[in-house]
C-alpha cells in the first residue's frame, strides 16, 4: 500500500468545501506542529481540479513581502519579470492571467505579518484566485476563514499506525491485547498525524509497551532520521521545539507555566499558575498561545476551558522542571484548589450547597490531579483537597475513586500526626459508608473520630461529630440513643452561635423520633426542620426533610403526599448535583407507585434510578433496586422472577450488614412460600441428570457436561430427600470435581460458575442460594425420569 496513503480528515474537507461553496477565498489551515496541515492541503489540491490549475509553494524561508513575492514568482516561473518580484499587485496580475486557480502557501506561520498584507492585494488583483495557507499561527485578518487542523480521531489513529507499521514491517498486525497499549500511544501523541508515523517507524524494533516505557522516562525515540523530507519533522520534539523558538519571552513562560495541567483548565486557574491577578492580561495570554496553535479550546457546559496539545506540555513540563519553577506553580495551583474546594465541601453539607455543588462538579478532576500531586509534599493541602474530593465524589461517584481518595488522605493525616485533619476524614468517610447503607463501618469511623476529638478537646469537631453519630446510631436500633445525642447537638449548636447546625440537629431528631414510633412529634421536627432550612438557605437539609415528611407519608397511606414530597427532595436532590441522594429518591418513588399499582411508572423511574447508580456504582442503592424489582415482578405475578429478586436482596443485604433490607427479603419470600403453587411452574430432570426440561424451553442436554451434571443430580437428590436443606459449598466441590483438591477459594469460584451456567441453561428462578449453601426450589414440582 502506498506510504502517503492518506486517513481520516473528513470533517476537515467538509468543512473546507462547505467554505468554499459559501465564496471564502482565502482559509488558513492552522493547527500545531506535526497535524499534517501540508499532507491535508494536499489533498484539498488534488480535489480541486474543477476550480483550474493548483500550486503549493512553500513558505518556510520567507520572512519578508519581497522573499514571499520571489518564492512565488520562483515558483511560476517569473523571474524574467523583474516587476513581479517587487510589486504585490504585479504578482496579482500575473495571477490574474493564469485564470480559475488554488494557490496553497505552505508553512507560513514565520511570516503572516508580511503575508497579511499581501493577500489582500492579490485577491483584489485576481478575482478568481482562491488561497490555501498552512499556518501555526493565524494571519489576523478581518475576513479570515479558519479550518483547525488538530489530532486525528481515535480510529483513523488507530488505522493510520496500522498502515505505516505494515508498510514498515511486511505481515505486521495489531494483536487485540496491544490494542490498550496503541490507544495510550495515540493519547500520549494527542493523535497528531506525525507523532503516530515516528512512532509506525519503530514497529519493527520496539514493543507499543516499550515505546511507552521510554517516553516515560523522557527519551526522544519518537524520531525517524529517514522520515519526512523536512528536518523539522523528523523528530516530534524538534517539530514542537521549533513552536517554542518563535515565542516571544512572556509567551513562552507562560506555556511553561500551565504544563503543570495534565486536564483542562479555565482562565481562573491559569491567573493562578501564571501568578497575575488581572484574568484580562490572561486572557490576552491564553489567545495568543491558541492563535499559535498551542492550546485547544473545549467549550463545555457553557464554560471555556483550554488544553495543551500533550507533546507541547511534555516538553514544556520538562523545561518548567529544569528552570527551578515547577513546584512553586504547583503548590500555587493546589493551594488555591484546597481552599475553594474545602470551603464548597463545608457549604455543600451545612450551607447553601447549590453554588457549592455546582464547584464541586466543575472542578472534581482539578481537584483530583491536585491531591495526588500534594499529598507526598504538601499534605496539609492534600486534605483540603480530600474533603473537596469528597464532596464531589459522594454526591455522584464512583465509589472506588472516593474511597481511594479518601483512605490515602487518612494514611497521610496519621503519618504526618495531622490530628484534626484525620478527625475531619474520619467523619466524612462515616458520613459516606452511612449513605451507602454500610451502617457498621460507619459506626466505627463515628466512634473512631469521637475519641480523637474528645482526646484532643476539640468542641467544634466534638460538635459536629456528634451530628453525625446521632444519625448513625438509629440503624442499630438506638433510636432513643440518636435522640438524645440530637437533643444534646441542638442545645450546643445555639449556644455556639451555629444556626445551620441546630437545623441538622433538629433534622436528626425528628429522624430518632420517626423510628421510636413518635409520628406527631417527628412531623412536627421536620415541619420546622424544612422551614429554618429555607430560611437559612441550607438546600441539603430541605430535600432531606422532603424525602422524610414523603416516608412519613408513606407510613400513615397517604401515597399521594408521599410520591409529591419525595419528587420534591428527588428534584433538591439533582439540582444539588447529588446523584446518589437522587438515585435513592427514585427507588423509593419507585416502591411508592408499585404500591399504587402504577407498575408503567415505576418502570420509568427505576430505568432512571439506574442510570444514577452507574454512574455512582452505589451498593445500597443497587440492593433497593433489586428490591423494588422483586416488588414489580411480585405485583405483575412473575413469581419466580420476584424469588431470585428477594434471595439475591437478602444475600447481599447480609453481606454489606443492612438489617432492614435482610428483615424485608424476608418477609417478601415468606409471602411467596405461602402462596398456592401454580400449575405450569414444574419441571422434570432425567437420570443421572443427563438432561432437563421445563414447559416453553427446549430440553437441555448435560451429558457432556460431566460436573455440572453431578452437582445437578445432587441437588436434585437433595430436593427428594431433604427439601428446603442446602448442599454446602464443600459438598458440592467434592461432587463437581471428584478426586481433586482446589484451594478454598478456587473451588467456591467453581461452583458460583456452575450454578451460574446452570442458572443461564434455565434453571435462574429455581437455583436458590441460602445459608450460605444452594438448594432447588421445594416449592415447585420436580418429576425426576430414570
Amino acid at each position: 500500500m502506498e506510504r502517503r496513503t492518506f486517513v481520516g480528515r473528513t470533517r476537515e474537507l467538509d468543512r473546507l468545501e462547505g467554505l468554499w461553496s459559501a465564496g471564502a477565498r482565502a482559509l488558513t489551515l492552522l493547527g500545531p506542529g506535526g497535524a499534517g496541515k501540508s499532507r491535508l492541503a494536499a489533498e484539498v489540491l488534488s480535489r480541486s481540479s474543477k476550480w483550474g490549475w493548483a500550486r503549493s509553494v512553500s513558505l518556510a524561508g520567507a520572512h519578508s513581502e519581497a522573499a514571499i513575492n520571489g518564492v512565488v514568482a520562483e515558483a511560476f516561473g517569473w523571474w524574467s519579470r523583474s516587476a513581479v518580484v517587487d510589486e504585490p499587485r504585479a504578482v496579482g496580475a500575473a495571477l490574474a492571467e493564469r485564470g480559475p486557480g488554488t494557490l496553497c502557501l505552505d508553512e507560513a506561520e514565520a511570516c503572516v505579518e508580511a503575508l497579511r498584507g499581501l493577500l489582500v492585494v492579490w485577491l483584489q488583483e485576481a478575482p478568481e484566485l482562491r488561497v490555501l495557507v498552512t499556518s501555526r499561527r493565524r494571519l489576523g485578518q478581518r475576513d479570515e476563514a479558519i479550518v483547525e487542523v488538530g489530532g486525528l480521531d481515535p480510529e483513523d489513529g488507530l488505522l493510520l499506525y496500522r498502515l505505516r507499521a505494515a508498510l514498515k514491517v511486511p505481515g505486521w498486525a495489531l494483536l487485540p491485547a496491544e490494542r490498550p497499549a496503541l490507544q495510550a500511544l495515540l493519547d500520549r501523541v494527542s493523535g497528531l498525524p506525525l507523532g503516530i508515523e515516528l512512532a509506525a517507524a519503530q514497529a519493527g524494533t520496539r514493543t507499543l509497551a516499550e515505546l511507552l516505557a521510554a517516553l516515560d522516562r523522557g527519551e526522544e525515540v519518537l524520531a525517524d532520521p529517514e522520515g519526512p523530507e523536512n528536518p523539522r519533522h523528523r523528530s516530534l520534539d524538534r517539530c514542537v521545539a521549533s513552536s517554542f523558538r518563535a515565542l516571544e519571552p512572556p509567551l513562552e513562560q507562560a506555556i511553561l507555566a500551565l504544563s503543570v495541567f495534565r486536564e483542562p483548565f479555565d482562565l481562573e486557574l491559569a491567573a493562578v499558575a501564571l501568578d497575575r491577578p488581572d484574568p484580562e492580561r490572561v486572557q490576552v495570554v491564553l489567545t495568543a498561545l491558541y492563535d499559535r496553535s498551542l492550546l485547544l479550546v473545549q467549550r463545555e457546559e457553557g464554560r471555556i476551558r483550554f488544553r495543551t496539545y500533550e507533546p507541547v506540555r511534555e516538553l514544556a513540563s520538562s523545561r518548567l522542571s529544569a528552570s527551578g519553577e515547577r513546584e512553586a506553580v504547583e503548590r500555587r495551583v493546589s493551594a488555591h484548589l484546597a481552599e475553594i474546594g474545602a470551603r464548597a465541601a463545608i457549604e455543600l453539607h451545612e450551607g447553601a450547597g447549590r453554588e457549592a455543588a455546582r464547584l464541586l462538579r466543575s472542578r472534581r478532576e482539578d481537584f483530583r490531579w491536585a491531591f495526588w500531586a500534594a499529598l507526598p509534599r504538601w499534605p496539609e493541602l492534600a486534605m483540603g483537597l480530600a474533603l473537596a474530593l469528597d464532596g464531589a465524589l459522594l454526591a455522584a461517584g464512583p465509589v472506588g475513586i472516593h474511597d481511594e481518595v479518601l483512605e490515602a488522605a487518612l494514611a497521610s493525616a496519621r503519618q504526618h500526626h495531622l490530628v484534626g485533619a484525620e478527625i475531619d476524614l474520619l467523619r466524612v468517610r462515616a458520613r459516606a459508608e452511612f449513605l451507602r447503607g454500610r451502617h457498621r463501618e460507619a459506626q466505627v469511623r463515628i466512634e473512631q473520630a469521637r475519641l480523637l476529638a474528645e482526646a484532643q478537646g476539640d468542641r467544634r469537631r466534638q460538635r459536629e461529630v456528634r451530628l453525625l453519630e446521632s444519625a448513625i446510631v438509629r440503624e442499630f436500633g438506638q433510636a432513643a440513643l440518636g435522640e438524645q445525642l440530637a437533643e444534646l447537638s441542638l442545645r450546643e449548636c445555639e449556644e455556639a452561635g451555629d444556626p445551620r447546625g441546630a437545623v441538622r440537629a433538629l433534622h436528626n431528631r425528628a429522624a430518632a423520633r420517626a423510628d421510636l414510633g413518635q409520628g406527631l412529634a417527628a412531623h412536627q421536627d421536620y415541619a420546622e426542620a424544612l422551614a429554618l432550612a429555607q430560611v437559612r438557605a441550607c438546600h441539603r437539609i430541605e430535600a432531606l426533610c422532603l424525602v422524610n415528611l414523603g416516608i412519613l407519608a408513606r407510613k400513615e397511606g397517604q401515597l399521594e403526599i408521599a410520591a409529591a414530597r419525595t419528587e420534591q427532595g428527588c428534584q433538591a436532590f439533582l439540582a444539588l448535583g447529588e446523584t446518589l441522594m437522587a438515585g435513592k429518591c427514585m427507588v423509593f418513588s419507585a416502591r411508592i407507585a408499585e404500591e399504587q399499582g402504577h407498575l408503567a411508572e415505576a418502570d420509568a423511574l427505576e430505568a432512571q434510578a439506574l442510570a444514577s447508580l452507574q454512574v455512582t456504582q452505589d451498593v445500597s442503592t443497587e440492593i433497593e433496586l433489586r428490591l423494588c424489582q422483586g416488588l414489580r415482578a411480585q405485583g405483575r405475578g412473575q413469581w419466580s422472577t420476584a424469588r431470585v429478586c428477594y434471595e439475591d436482596v437478602w444475600a447481599s443485604a447480609r453481606h454489606f450488614s443492612i438489617p432492614e433490607l435482610v428483615e424485608e427479603a424476608e418477609l417478601r419470600l415468606a409471602q411467596l412460600e405461602r402462596r398456592p403453587r401454580q400449575t405450569g411452574d414444574g419441571w422434570s430432570v432425567g437420570g443421572g441428570a443427563y438432561w432437563f426440561e421445563r414447559p416453553g424451553l427446549e430440553r437441555v442436554e448435560l451429558g457432556r457436561r460431566p460436573s455440572l451434571r453431578r452437582i445437578l443430580a445432587h441437588l436434585v437428590d437433595r430436593r427428594l430427600m431433604a427439601p428446603g436443606h442446602p448442599a454446602t459449598v464443600v459438598e458440592l466441590v467434592a461432587v463437581g470435581w471428584p478426586g481433586e483438591q482446589p484451594t478454598a477459594e478456587s473451588g467456591a469460584e467453581r461452583v458460583y460458575t456452575a450454578i451460574r451456567t446452570l442458572r443461564a441453561f434455565g434453571l435462574r428462578d429455581l437455583l436458590r442460594q441460602q445459608d450460605g449453601g444452594y438448594l432447588l426450589d421445594p416449592t415447585v414440582h420436580l418429576d425426576r425420569r430414570e
